[in-house]
């Protein structure tokens, strides 16, 4: 017998209610309208247990409403995709889903009345939208009241990035670069140190610290938390004036191959092929590119193999050659996760892999194939396309946000902070 789309949709839902236990009495009480009163009293108990059922951890419900997301999200239409965790009252996911779609304040919405765990998260990415079209007021508004109660250091370092980009004036008094300058010298702690110089506007000591840092971790085979930690410092500013071209490049290296490990997190395979690639090709030295390559290649394999699309791809098995490559796999990984369980509300558990065929245009545009390739993935984009700083490199909205969701400094390799809200 045939049914059409929607029935056979509707079908799958009755279904998975069924399957979960919380909608079988309804079914039962609703069978025979001759019997309706004998079972309406039944059928009150079963709809008050469905509105008390506790929906939102079934695993197989939860599991329904993500591929039904999914489906929307594929299909431009993030709005839907939100409702559809809302139905089951999930903000998280979706605030998730209403930030990879660039519907910001919608986000900051739910998360003010829903989930003020992630109003930092949500009011970050507004601030850098009103600083992108020069409303200052409303950027230094929104850090004073939503980022600087939950996070000084990194309230401190956006405003400076602001006062660096002169979009806002700080007299002598409240800049006080010689304190700053002054409080590095006495730190130990390198992630401190880093933030003390770039408060003191000192940006190319605080980058030449932070390379230090990082390739010292990197050639010793152990990552730890702190390498992240000054990955986010440091990619609070932009690096294209004041920096030697030699530091800005090793900089844009390191921050390329933490990248790979950010997309795996966020489970994002074409942005893993992305960041591998430009870090392979970023590499300072031969042997070092050798190496590089031969890290990341091996994970680039599994992400293109993997066809379980529930796993992680930060937990995919990745066969190195060498146990010292597997152990500074081992180390990203470890490190990254205890970074993020202490940094984010949204995000401090690895997404499930994206599966997207293509990239689409985020926030609800025409979704008109265009004749143009985006240069990072090379698919033809649909709708409107996200041009960066040169003009003419192109890509997707959508590939925009997933690449500033790993990486803040620009696929252009200038130094230049990337914002695509």
């Amino acid at each position: 017998m045939l049914v059409g789309q929607e029935e056979y949709e509707d079908g799958k839902l009755i279904k998975a209610l069924q399957i979960t236990g919380v909608f079988k009495s309804v079914l039962v009480s609703v069978r025979s309208k001759v019997q309706r009163p004998e079972y309406e009293e039944q059928l009150m108990q079963s709809l008050t247990q469905l509105k008390s059922a506790n929906i939102k951890d079934d695993p197989q419900l939860k599991a329904f409403v993500k591929e039904e997301a999914d489906a929307f999200f594929e299909q431009g239409k993030p709005m839907l995709a939100a409702a559809s965790y809302l139905s089951i009252s999930d903000y998280k996911g979706a605030i998730i889903m209403l930030l990879r779609s660039n519907e910001l304040y919608l986000a900051f919405y739910l998360a003010k009345n829903f989930y003020p765990e992630a109003l930092k998260e949500t009011a970050l990415p507004i601030a850098e939208r009103a600083e992108k079209f020069f409303l200052t007021d409303i950027a230094v508004s929104l850090i004073d009241h939503q980022v600087s109660k939950n996070d000084t250091q990194l309230a401190n370092l956006t405003k400076k990035r602001l006062q660096l980009s002169n979009l806002i004036k700080l007299s002598p008094e409240q800049d006080q670069k010689a304190y700053y300058l002054a409080q590095a010298q006495t730190q130990t702690q390198v992630q401190k140190r880093v933030e003390m110089l770039i408060m003191g506007s000192d940006i190319e000591s605080g980058c030449q610290v932070a390379v230090k840092e990082w390739e010292s971790q990197v050639y010793q085979g152990k990552v730890e938390k702190g390498y992240w930690e000054l990955q986010d410092i440091v990619q609070m500013v932009s690096i294209h004036r004041g920096v030697q071209v030699e530091v800005r490049n090793r900089v844009m290296h390191q921050c390329w191959l933490a990248a790979v490990w950010k997309a795996l997190w966020y489970g994002l395979h074409r942005m893993v092929e992305v960041f591998a690639q430009k870090a392979k090709e970023s590499a300072p030295e031969i042997e070092m590119q050798q190496r590089i390559a031969s890290l990341l290649d091996p994970i680039v394999a599994a992400v293109r193999s993997n066809k379980d699309h529930l796993i992680p791809l930060i937990n995919l098995q990745v066969h190195h050659p060498t146990d010292t490559l597997k152990h500074l796999h081992a180390s990203f990984t470890a490190s990254l996760s205890s970074h993020m369980l202490s940094t984010s509300h949204l995000f401090s558990a690895p997404l499930p892999s994206s599966h997207h065929s293509s990239y689409f245009h985020a926030s609800g545009y025409s979704l008109t194939p265009s004749t143009k390739r985006s240069n990072l993935s090379g698919k033809l984009i649909k709708g409107h396309p996200y041009t960066m700083e040169d003009a003419k490199t192109l890509c997707s909205q959508e590939e925009a946000l997933e690449y500033a969701l790993c990486c803040r400094m620009s696929y252009l390799g200038n130094g230049m902070r990337f914002n695509p809200y």
